[in-house]
């Protein structure tokens, strides 16, 4: 048990030092915790229970972020990630957690591999997601085939950390950057957002407000919503009332294009002063058509009162 424990200490100090973890590390804690299951829906099963008993996903800063999509140009993480690292905010989302840097790590991500690598397919990117991280078909549920005709279901692996992510928050205020439509990159499911992390925010007691609206009134809108539109009703109220967060904020970025002829977007810099050569993030999200029906939204609930932004 003595080796176990170092094993799992070097891993936690590798996280919290900002270092790749280790293969050897990996090995010898898939040994001793016994994480290869059956099959790999057992071993998934296995590898969230050990994460969510070992790694911290609670976050304390006076304002957790939440998140999806893109302006064409930058992935709004990267506006998250920016406003962060400010230190003259009290702010934080699942990359600032103990779990979520797990989650982002190269040596995580090789041992995934190594456990799961014989079902190759759950890596396969085909429409822009894994199966691992978004689900089959974007459904949030890994469906692995058990044989015999038969199907076993795991929580894929950006809601099992969305999850619990969302449950660790202590924060009262939620804040949100949102850009583009609720759909997974598939155009199939729903992102992870409308998946799992909504209706966590719901039950989690500490969460009081979503951009400075109360909560409840959030649920109630949902609630209210036609059928089938709940969550383009709910996003597109809360993209309305982000508007204040993000109106500032520009950025570079430069396209290369690889060997195979794609085309890759880099971002170099995310600042709240004009950058030389900038993009006004608010300014490209606005040129886009789907974000006029958000402006025309947050005039309807200023004018009758529905929604009271602080």
């Amino acid at each position: 048990m003595v080796m176990n424990m170092e094993a799992l200490e070097r891993i936690k100090e590798a996280i919290n030092s900002g270092n790749t973890t280790k293969p050897n590390d990996w090995a010898e804690v898939a040994r001793n915790y016994n994480l290869s299951g059956s099959d790999n829906a057992e071993t998934i099963k296995n590898i969230e229970r050990f994460i969510a008993d070992n790694f911290s996903f609670e976050t304390t800063a006076e304002n957790a972020y939440v998140y999806f999509g893109s302006d064409g140009n930058i992935n709004m993480w990267q506006c998250v990630d920016f406003i962060c690292k400010d230190p003259t905010q009290s702010s934080g989302y699942i990359s600032s957690t103990q779990a979520g840097i797990l989650f982002n790590d190269d040596g995580f991500y090789a041992f995934l591999d190594d456990a799961l690598g014989k079902d190759a397919y759950l890596f396969e990117k085909i429409n822009g997601i894994s199966a691992l991280y978004e689900g089959t078909d974007a459904s949030g549920k890994v469906i692995i085939d058990a044989g015999n005709n038969e199907t076993k279901e795991v929580q894929a692996l950006n809601d099992f950390f969305s999850e619990n992510y969302i449950k660790g928050i202590k924060s009262k205020n939620i804040k949100t950057i949102f850009s583009g439509d609720i759909l997974a990159r598939n155009n199939k499911g729903l992102n992870a957002f409308c998946r799992t992390e909504l209706e966590q925010i719901f039950l989690n007691d500490s969460i009081e407000n979503i951009n400075g609206i109360e909560k409840s009134l959030i649920q109630k809108l949902k609630e209210a919503a036609p059928k089938g539109e709940e969550y383009d009703y709910v996003t597109n109220v809360l993209k309305a009332s982000q508007i204040s967060e993000i109106k500032d904020l520009h950025y570079t970025f430069e396209i290369t294009v690889e060997a195979t002829g794609a085309t890759e977007i880099k971002v170099l810099e995310v600042s709240k002063n004009e950058l030389q050569n900038g993009t006004k993030l608010i300014d490209h999200m606005i040129a886009n058509d789907k974000l006029r029906m958000v402006f025309a939204l947050l005039k309807l609930f200023k004018c009758d009162g529905m929604l009271h932004v602080r």
